[in-house]
């Protein structure tokens, strides 16, 4: 199975989720310090809750984020990219 993870769970990530979910695709997302109702939402549209080091191991990462907000979620994923980057570079 596919995994993709969809930051963040917002209205349109959730949107995208849904599809991905409704056709077979495991959806990850960090509900870290997020609300009830965005929680709620997430479940919703069959996302599941994973940390940085499994979002960045999935097979591929959507940014659905403000402009605003994207320099900050490359800052906090750096770490766990280039852990997994290097990971699969020694292993092949």
């Amino acid at each position: 199975m596919q995994t993709i993870a969809v930051v963040a769970p917002g209205a349109m990530g959730s949107a995208v989720a849904r599809r991905l979910a409704e056709n077979g695709v495991r959806v990850l997302t960090s509900l870290t310090r997020r609300s009830a109702a965005t929680r709620a939402r997430a479940e919703d549209a069959g996302m599941t809750h994973a940390e940085d080091a499994e979002i960045v191991a999935a097979d591929l990462i959507l940014s659905i984020v403000p402009p605003a907000d994207a320099a900050a979620l490359a800052a906090r994923l750096a770490p766990s990219l280039a852990s997994v980057v290097k990971s699969r570079s020694t292993s092949t």
